[in-house]
């Protein structure tokens, strides 16, 4: 949804001789995904890197118990479904190609829990068991399709504030 961050990538990408095109959108919109990817003329490499822990809309973290399906639904939309989204408009273009990488972007919760990430967590996690089940199921291993999913070990500083800022203190539980 940020053009201006995707434009300095593609300036990145260029500069170092490589070749890429900015699209965004909003990874939620299965339709708008659909459209984006079939305007794109195919897609080699797909980066799964959006997400919405500590942004503007995000819930807070609280102990699971205490949550709302009503708050599980962003971390969904955004954290699982969105890769749902896309990596099932990117899969055609490889799978007639026979190649293609699929790069996931996941937190640490999504390899390990964590206390008051029960939703997050449970997108982020989904997000990589779907990109390595995507790629198994349509035997693209066998046509050199790379998988690969990245754990961020550490949070950006935002985050970490947001976090500390949304958990509810022990003994207010």
């Amino acid at each position: 949804l940020v053009g201006e961050r995707a434009e300095s990538v593609v300036d990145l990408i260029g500069a170092d001789g490589g070749a890429a095109r900015a699209v965004p959108f909003d990874v939620t919109d299965g339709d708008m995904v659909a459209a984006r990817f079939g305007g794109a003329g195919g897609v080699d490499i797909l980066v799964n890197n959006a997400g919405n822990a500590g942004g503007d809309s995000w819930p807070g973290m609280v102990p699971f118990a205490m949550s709302r399906p009503s708050d599980w639904r962003p971390f969904l939309e955004v954290n699982l479904f969105g890769v749902m989204h896309c990596v099932h408009a990117a899969l055609p273009s490889m799978i007639e190609r026979r190649w293609g990488r699929i790069i996931t972007i996941i937190s640490d919760a999504g390899r390990v829990g964590g206390a008051n990430t029960a939703a997050y967590a449970a997108a982020k996690a989904g997000a990589a068991a779907l990109t390595r089940s995507a790629v198994s199921y349509t035997h693209l291993r066998a046509h050199e399709t790379v998988l690969e999913h990245v754990c961020r070990l550490l949070l950006e500083k935002k985050i970490k504030e947001s976090v500390a800022k949304h958990t509810i203190p022990r003994q207010q539980r």
